[in-house]
């Protein structure tokens, strides 16, 4: 499954599952690339804000639980989606 645009070669050969990975290869072209710590923080705060409201305000243990399942989706969704390859 090979899911993310190599930033130099421009193929889609980086594996889907490795981000927000240190660092990987290219399957492509042997280039190393890597995401940065800020890019990921940023596609990441947002839901972490919203756990701490669940956790505050809503006091049902399976909605509580069932809202945190959904901002863990949703985070991971972000993160492959808008969180880029940089060649390191």
């Amino acid at each position: 499954m090979l899911e993310y645009e190599c930033p130099r070669c421009h193929k889609r050969a980086i594996p889907f599952w490795p981000k927000p990975a240190a660092s990987i290869r290219c399957l492509a072209c042997g280039t190393e690339v890597t995401t940065t710590f800020w890019s990921v923080l940023w596609c990441t705060l947002p839901f972490c804000v919203v756990f701490v409201l669940a956790w505050y305000f809503i006091e049902s243990t399976p909605i509580l639980w069932t809202v945190i399942m959904a901002l863990i989706g949703c985070s991971i969704w972000v993160n492959n989606k808008f969180v880029v390859w940089i060649e390191k």
